[in-house]
């Protein structure tokens, strides 16, 4: 009798603990509950298959949230910038893959921004697509479309592309561009993806940009023929 007693109490003490962790694994998904989710429909519309990988950029990523990550072939953890593995597109074709999920505080009020940009496995983050998601307490899930339509690079615009160089960055009223070596375009977006910027840039590389207000955009910088050189982040200052 006493060692069914003590074996009662045993269970009752284990049950009760068990409860009481629940209870703090509870708690601590109440604090962190809101689960953001962006979606997309991914159209490579070029008229060859392709290998896309993806790249992320935190554009502005407010310090309560506690975790962020993507999926593409495979759900990446927190830190993977570019994903290691790859997902292949037929010509025309679509896929609905990939995700972004953000996990932040219930309380938070801030909004968040996130670039990701994909590109051809076997070209590299020189021709790149980019799409930025806003996630805020406002919005539990979102749905964008995506067309990549940076279809033909060559040699010779992927070896200079390869040393371009911008700089400062944050830039108060001139970013220069080094190692662009014949006449290129250079476009800036805000964070609504409205181009605020759209101007030509000769070998000097020095693009005048005073007028922007402070913030953050993203450029990039398109070849003569059209290629994508290079997609990226830009903080501007007064």
């Amino acid at each position: 009798m006493y060692n069914l007693l003590n074996d009662y109490k045993l269970k009752d003490m284990k049950i009760k603990l068990q409860l009481v962790a629940l209870s703090l694994f509870t708690l601590n998904l109440g604090i962190y509950a809101q689960e953001k989710i962006a979606e997309l429909n991914f159209v490579n519309s070029c008229s060859s298959a392709i290998d896309f990988k993806v790249k992320m950029i935190e554009v502005d990523v407010s310090d309560s949230i506690s975790s962020h990550y993507f999926c593409w072939d495979v759900c990446y953890q927190t830190g993977v910038l570019v994903s290691p593995g790859y997902v292949g597109v037929a010509a025309g074709d679509s896929t609905s893959q990939f995700s972004s999920h953000v996990n932040m505080s219930s309380g938070d009020t801030a909004i968040s921004q996130i670039a990701y940009c994909f590109f051809n496995k076997a070209v590299g983050q020189s021709d790149s697509v980019c799409v930025v998601f806003d996630f805020d307490q406002n919005t539990d899930t979102t749905h964008t479309k995506v067309i990549f339509d940076v279809c033909a690079t060559g040699v010779g615009a992927l070896l200079n592309s390869n040393l371009i160089e911008v700089y400062p960055n944050p830039a108060v009223e001139t970013l220069m561009f080094n190692g662009v070596k014949a006449q290129c375009k250079v476009v800036i977006y805000d964070m609504l993806g409205k181009a605020v910027l759209n101007d030509l840039i000769g070998i000097s590389g020095e693009l005048d940009i005073s007028f922007l207000t402070e913030g953050t955009y993203m450029y990039q910088v398109i070849s003569e023929n059209g290629n994508v050189l290079k997609t990226d982040k830009l903080i501007k200052v007064n």
